[in-house]
């Protein structure tokens, strides 16, 4: 009786090895999908942040056009607006230093940096808030002040946007608590950190737009 030869499973595109291949090459359930998947997820951000900086430049030049009306108004730029940009400026510090900290693997520091950037967040709203009612006290009489309406959508207009990050910084804060990020799964902190750092950019011009005599 002949002896039939075992035949070892062909590469490619037969036995399970081939189909593995394939599949993680062409993305079906590998890295290549994955990687599919970071790019388009990133392209949208970045998409978001350049529809959003159009919105915020035409506020901010519609309020410039407007600046000469300080002059025919009772109306003066609180002073703490310069509180509510330390805030920010120093949430965006700890943004990164909790995304370097998650590209590290430091789950634990990473937690940290990421509460702390949600608490300056909150800060910079409670902040705007005593501004808002700073410019309220300004009101001495009952003739119309356009400037003073225009600094509430301005400044509105950006607290909507950053209380939507606030939510997102909150989902990370939920979800780091339960060892969700790595050094290998840091999409969600990279995007949101992203949004976070367009909203510290924006503020940063409005505030200088704002602080026009």
């Amino acid at each position: 009786m002949a002896q039939t030869e075992l035949q070892p499973p062909r590469k490619g595109n037969g036995g399970n090895n081939g189909d593995d291949h394939g599949r993680w090459r062409n993305g079906g359930d590998g890295t290549g999908g994955f990687e599919h998947r970071i790019s388009t997820a990133k392209l949208l951000i970045y998409l978001l942040v350049c529809s959003l900086s159009v919105g915020f430049a035409a506020l901010a030049l519609i309020y410039i056009l407007r600046t000469s009306d300080k002059l025919s108004y009772p109306f003066t730029t609180p002073k703490s607006l310069w509180v509510s940009t330390a805030f920010i400026v120093m949430s965006s510090f700890t943004c990164i230093w909790a995304i370097r900290a998650i590209q590290r693997g430091n789950q634990k520091m990473f937690s940290a940096m990421i509460v702390l950037t949600l608490a300056l967040g909150c800060c910079f709203l409670a902040s705007q808030s005593y501004a808002w009612w700073h410019v309220r006290q300004q009101i001495v009489s009952a003739s119309p002040a356009p400037i003073r309406n225009l600094f509430y959508v301005v400044t509105g207009i950006h607290a909507a946007h950053l209380f939507v990050g606030l939510v997102w910084l909150g989902v990370l804060v939920w979800q780091s608590r339960a060892g969700v990020y790595t050094s290998k799964r840091k999409l969600g902190p990279e995007l949101c950190a992203v949004y976070w750092h367009f909203l510290d950019v924006g503020w940063l011009i409005l505030f200088t737009v704002l602080m026009l005599r």
